[in-house]
């Protein structure tokens, strides 16, 4: 890969999963037309939708995650402040809008912890062993297993930073915002009546909490979580430096 980045590959979505470019003209085998220097190079997939069959280029997912995360709390700022500006003379909210930033808040929530758990698993090496040591016994994971039975607090407290040689998060500004992160998003997932009960001025029911000023900061916090880890590889994927916000 050349040093300086050919413009038409700065100009691609940064959301593309793998990207690369021809840096010398080269003609593939049994073709007579070369590809450019500077082509890009890409993962692709052939989808079947119903009877058609279309081409993609794969995504990363742990980008869509984060961007449907921004996204989502970009329009909830819009709407709170639109509701804000239209409550009646109760101070009562409009429904429609203040239901909608409600949706867009615990889409936000949701999208960003999924986002964390992309990235950890994205990490992970293929040949990864985690070890659990116990009184009683000795655990050993593999990476398919670490992802379907691991919970997220362990793979980013104790898994990522022995993949990574760093530091675990643990005790820091970034895990506490994490954790607050992820209590509201467990409430969120498994709603219980107490959640969404409300009564008088009960500032720990579900609809007091994600109404909060300011807002709870959902895409921030994954990223900061992503950076933090990405610091000890002293590489950042394509993705992350691209992102936009």
């Amino acid at each position: 890969m050349s040093e300086q980045t050919p413009e038409n590959i700065s100009r691609m979505d940064w959301r593309i999963n793998n990207l690369t470019w021809i840096t010398a003209p080269f003609t593939p085998p049994g073709s007579l037309t070369p590809v450019p220097s500077g082509a890009a190079i890409t993962q692709a997939a052939i989808i079947h939708h119903g009877k058609e069959r279309i081409g993609i280029t794969i995504p990363n997912a742990t980008a869509l995650l984060l961007n449907l995360s921004q996204i989502s709390h970009l329009q909830a700022e819009q709407l709170i402040s639109k509701c804000l500006s239209n409550k009646d003379n109760f101070g009562h909210l409009p429904d429609s809008d203040v239901f909608t930033f409600y949706e867009q808040m615990m889409a936000s929530i949701v999208f960003a912890y999924t986002s964390l758990e992309s990235f950890v698993n994205e990490e992970l090496p293929d040949e990864y062993i985690h070890i659990v040591v116990d009184k009683r016994y000795t655990q050993h994971y593999n990476k398919e297993q670490i992802e379907r039975h691991l919970n997220l607090d362990i793979k980013l407290g104790d898994v990522l930073p022995s993949v990574l040689k760093v530091k675990t998060p643990k005790g820091t500004k970034i895990w506490d915002d994490f954790k607050k992160l992820k209590d509201i998003r467990d409430r969120i997932i498994h709603m219980k009546t107490s959640d969404r009960n409300f009564s008088g001025q009960d500032k720990d029911s579900i609809w007091n909490v994600i109404l909060s000023k300011p807002l709870i900061p959902t895409y921030h916090t994954a990223k900061n979580m992503m950076h933090y880890f990405l610091k000890a590889k002293n590489k950042t994927p394509r993705w992350l430096d691209k992102c936009p916000f």
